[in-house]
């Protein structure tokens, strides 16, 4: 089902990546039929959808964002940490605009 709802759109899928000869069949009976692209649609794939009761049962915390927003932090702490030369005991860069380094290029 899900390899039919990929490739509904495109426009030469590789025969090689279908699952099986019904999933072919449906593919092309999705070309084909308009009324039955609807079907698929309706009957077919939004079975296969959870519903949010669902994915709550399931994951209730995969959805608040608690991870990415961990993530985020953790990122902005190693950040911090390498521009005040924490990290791999790298002392800080220098801070020099792109125009003072070419000044001194001109200089030498």
């Amino acid at each position: 089902m899900r390899w039919v709802a990929r490739n509904i759109d495109v426009h030469e899928p590789d025969p090689y990546e279908c699952p099986d000869p019904f999933a072919w069949t449906m593919l092309r009976q999705c070309r084909e039929d308009p009324g039955f692209v609807r079907f698929f649609v309706e009957k077919l794939w939004a079975k296969l959808i959870p519903s949010r009761s669902q994915l709550d049962q399931v994951a209730p915390k995969a959805l608040d964002g608690q991870a990415q927003l961990e993530l985020i932090d953790r990122i902005e702490q190693i950040r911090d940490e390498a521009i005040a030369g924490k990290r791999l005991n790298v002392p800080a860069p220098e801070t020099t605009s792109a125009f003072e380094e070419f000044a001194e290029e001109e200089d030498e």
